[in-house]
């Protein structure tokens, strides 16, 4: 029983260094934590690991929120009702919202997990054969759904995608997501933050208001956007995003609770697909293979059960930090902040990566600017991972 315990707290911790540093993926995290304790028991790697993917989903906003850094596709999502709420001078707020939308869409997993659970095998069966067709219809949906430009969009996929397809398919490149995830999302937002200084708004500690009714809505539309995502490999919660907001007109304020409950129900629905079809749609998760070739109805509710504490510790901790960056953002000095995080990015890829996945890491900088450049959704960066797929 202890060890479960210091295995959940430690998966807390790993979970929000994780996410708080930008570029330092979860996946990443994982693999070197199996690493290193390889030969710890099954269950102790099992609460680590689910701790770990649970509380990443609640601290991953916080870089986003407070330094304007999305360091995922997931955040990337929510980017500009961030900044726009920063510049308002409520970014507490924001923060807010995204945890509102994290446990209140694992409350709504709970309801209907069972009903989930049920039905997931039978659809599967029936979705699997047309999986390349739909894959290649969301991409279309995406893409139609750009305001700015569809052009633009489109070269943002096709590059991202060929950046992809040499990263993920090279044998030269160790832990190819990291250059890749860090040069298209984490480092164009960091030089730009530095480039672009703009004075600081007081920020202050104000409460959102949510109307219930709405609440309900969203977080049922998350839990049928998810279920439909864990269908396709390589769609995630910012084509979730996309498809939400084409059925439902969606607020500044409802976008962020948006973001919190589909990046949290991505982490939910893999541990129903790892059960029932042995696939996991998210790559901290899918390690759990390797530690348990057969997830069965027992490690699922152990693992439901870890969710539901980690979710509320975390909550508890993201909040109490919120609080402090709010006290303390004033005297931050967040250029020196960007370059820090620049300068550790390059030195975890050239350690990690080698030469070659610095060339990944510049090149995807290069391509992770045209959705700044050209104000299009960065979600058709997510090219990366859908073409080589």
């Amino acid at each position: 029983m202890i060890n479960i315990i210091i295995s959940l707290f430690l998966g807390i911790l790993l979970g929000l260094i994780s996410g708080i540093v930008p570029s330092l993926h979860i996946n990443l995290v994982t693999i070197i934590v199996l690493s290193l304790l390889k030969n710890q028991n099954t269950i102790d790697l099992l609460t680590l690991i689910v701790s770990l993917s649970v509380s990443n989903s609640f601290f991953n906003t916080i870089p986003l929120t407070f330094f304007s850094i999305p360091d995922s596709p997931e955040t990337s999502i929510s980017t500009n009702p961030a900044q726009k709420f920063t510049s308002f001078g409520k970014s507490y707020e924001a923060f807010l919202l995204t945890i509102i939308g994290s446990i209140s869409s694992l409350i709504t997993f709970l309801i209907f997990s069972p009903l989930v659970l049920y039905i997931y095998p039978a659809l599967y069966s029936y979705i699997k054969p047309s999986t390349s067709l739909l894959l290649i219809l969301v991409v279309l949906f995406t893409l139609i759904k750009e305001k700015t430009s569809r052009m633009w969009a489109l070269i943002s996929f096709l590059f991202s995608g060929l950046l992809g397809i040499f990263t993920l398919t090279s044998y030269n490149i160790k832990e190819p997501l990291l250059p890749l995830l860090s040069g298209l999302f984490a480092i164009p937002s960091m030089i730009s933050n530095i480039k672009n200084k703009e004075e600081k708004t007081e920020q202050k500690i104000t409460q959102p208001e949510i109307n219930k009714f709405r609440l309900i809505k969203l977080n049922l539309l998350s839990l049928l956007c998810s279920l439909f995502s864990t269908f396709l490999p390589a769609v995630g919660p910012s084509q979730s995003a996309v498809l939400a907001s084409s059925i439902t007109k969606i607020s500044l304020s409802e976008s962020l609770i948006l973001t919190g409950s589909l990046t949290t129900l991505n982490i939910l629905f893999s541990l129903i697909t790892l059960k029932t079809i042995n696939k996991s749609r998210n790559g901290s998760l899918e390690t759990l293979k390797d530690i348990i070739p057969k997830f069965s109805t027992n490690e699922l509710i152990f693992s439901i059960i870890v969710s539901i504490i980690v979710a509320g510790i975390s909550t508890f901790i993201a909040i109490y930090l919120a609080r402090k960056f709010i006290k303390h953002i004033g005297s931050l000095k967040l250029d020196h902040l960007n370059k820090f995080f620049i300068l550790l990015t390059l030195i975890l890829v050239l350690i990690l990566s080698k030469p070659i996945g610095i060339l990944v890491m510049l090149t995807g900088t290069a391509i992770g600017f045209i959705p700044i450049f050209k104000d299009i959704s960065r979600n058709h960066l997510m090219g990366c991972i859908i073409l080589p797929v």
